[in-house]
């Protein structure tokens, strides 16, 4: 309980401190301060020098917790750290124990300087801190009271570190467990989307290292194309996905041809993604060749449309012949791959 209580951990039988902040950043200060009654007496006696050791052991007490240990060598780091007499010091504690602004039984029985004032600013300033330790003896407030201000429970050790009683706001405290398991569920996700995109990442990069420098030009310009549908312009990482895995089942002639068909297509030109999918699901790839060479002889055509006839057929026969070598080349891996299917039986 204790090592979760106060950050402690095991090390080779020793136990060792994480650094866990007790102590506050900033505190509230009135700023007739000056004027309280517990302290008239003391900056009347000691001037502004007084009242400036005042407001210096006030941010010591707050920068540790709610309390001050006020041993002898700690009186003497004290007078050195602000530059002030020691006995000057002494006498502006002695005056502020004596008119009720520091606890006079706290000081006697235990050498610390703390109020009952500081420990209230301190629960104020604290009660959205998930460890709020209180040590038995120096308390001078009601914890029962004041675990009512607080999100998480209120721990009350002894001056061995040892627990001695949680004061618990169980409304509180379930609403604060409550949104505390709401932001763990928030992580979790997170992470799982994390996880999620770079999956996606993966299997995207897999998809593209099937195609070669030309398609992969051509299938990027294809997905500006179909970007350009969306309200946004833009595509999400499933979208990508879902296009990479309808082209994985089809040969890169076929998605080339369906690519090509769709972009270059006035009538189909508002069409979304699906409508490539069905032109590579309703061709073969001895039909993509044929086509795409009749696409880049129309192609010749609308360009070269002022050129003489002779340029036109030279550039259709050129097709034809390229055309005509990728079925080729086609026909021999298919042969190449059943010789391999043979011999492995």
């Amino acid at each position: 309980m204790l090592s979760v209580l106060f950050g402690w951990h095991e090390r080779d039988g020793d136990i060792m401190a994480r650094p866990v902040k007790d102590g506050l950043d900033y505190y509230p200060l009135d700023v007739d301060i000056d004027q309280d009654d517990k302290l008239v007496v003391p900056i009347s006696k000691f001037g502004m020098e007084g009242f400036g050791v005042i407001i210096r052991l006030m941010s010591e007490i707050y920068k540790k917790s709610y309390y001050y240990p006020w041993s002898e060598r700690e009186q003497y780091v004290f007078s050195n750290k602000v530059n002030v007499d020691i006995n000057t010091v002494n006498g502006v504690v002695n005056e502020c124990i004596k008119w009720g602004f520091f606890d006079q039984r706290c000081f006697n029985d235990h050498e610390i300087l703390t109020s009952k004032g500081f420990q209230e600013r301190y629960i104020g300033a604290s009660k959205r801190r998930k460890n709020i330790t209180f040590v038995d003896d120096y308390t001078l407030i009601d914890l029962n009271d004041a675990c009512k201000k607080v999100s998480y429970p209120i721990i009350s050790v002894n001056v061995n570190g040892n627990e001695v009683n949680a004061y618990i706001n169980s409304d509180k405290v379930d609403i604060a467990l409550t949104v505390s398991t709401q932001r763990e569920k928030e992580i979790e996700r997170e992470k799982e989307i994390e996880k999620e995109i770079k999956d996606i990442s993966a299997e995207i990069s897999n998809f593209r290292s099937r195609y070669s420098p030309e398609h992969l030009k051509l299938i990027d310009s294809y997905f500006v194309f179909i970007a350009d549908m969306r309200k946004s312009k833009k595509l999400g990482e499933g979208i990508y996905k879902k296009v990479y895995e309808q082209f994985y089942r089809y040969s890169p002639v076929r998605i080339e041809y369906a690519i090509k068909t769709h972009m270059g297509s006035e009538q189909y030109s508002k069409a979304k993604e699906e409508y490539t999918f069905g032109i590579m699901r309703n061709v073969t790839d001895e039909e993509a060749v044929t086509k795409l060479a009749n696409l880049s002889a129309q192609q010749g055509n609308k360009k070269g449309h002022s050129k003489n006839q002779n340029a036109n057929d030279r550039h259709f026969e050129k097709n034809r012949l390229e055309a005509q070598k990728i079925l080729e080349a086609m026909e021999r891996e298919r042969i190449r791959d059943s010789a391999n299917v043979l011999e492995n039986c």
